[in-house]
């Protein structure tokens, strides 16, 4: 009888040391990872999609994939993109998007790159009076948008481009610049 209630009580003992690992989702202000995006509203997904041929095509998540790589710009040549951005909650979210982890010809090229939100809003930031350098990490990142709303339980598009200005100069031309994260923060 000794031997059945010691077996017991370890038994016990393991379940309820390994029970305190056992959790829901927590739908609080925690930074979700995924693949490529950090977002820091669990209730709010995110997917990217590229213009190509004139079909928006949904960009790879691949973690070693870049989000967004601009090879061989030329002036005047811009690319265009699709933030779909689904609110899960019963109530409006709001995130801050950033673009981070920037590589590439960034000092030759931020003098010449606009990115802007077409649609719902109208914005526009050129990257050089956004762009940030973490001396620490040696990363370049810049914020794209203050606030986005998103509307409860429903999806909101972002339509968005990147621009090489069509009056930069040659040394801007056959550049690359690649964004490597895209941070989705609760303002």
């Amino acid at each position: 009888m000794k031997s059945y209630l010691n077996i017991l009580i370890f038994l016990l003992l393991v379940v309820i040391s390994f029970s305190w690992m056992i959790t829901v989702d927590n739908h609080g202000e925690i930074v979700d990872y995924n693949k490529n995006f950090y977002i820091t509203d669990s209730d709010v997904e995110v997917k990217l999609f590229v213009l190509k041929n004139n079909v928006y095509v949904e960009q790879s998540q691949a973690e070693e994939a870049p989000l967004i790589e601009l090879a061989i710009m030329e002036p005047g040549v811009s690319q265009k993109y699709r933030f779909d951005i689904t609110n899960n909650n019963d109530i409006q979210a709001s995130v801050k998007i950033a673009f981070a982890e920037l590589e590439g010809d960034v000092e030759i090229l931020k003098p010449f790159i606009y990115v802007s939100a077409t649609n719902p809003i109208v914005w526009r930031v050129k990257m050089d009076d956004a762009l940030e350098f973490d001396v620490n990490s040696n990363v370049y990142s810049f914020t794209f948008l203050n606030r986005f709303n998103i509307p409860a339980n429903s999806t909101q598009s972002l339509y968005f481009n990147i621009l090489l200005d069509s009056y930069a100069d040659n040394t801007a031309q056959g550049k690359t610049l690649t964004i490597n994260k895209i941070m989705f923060i609760k303002p």
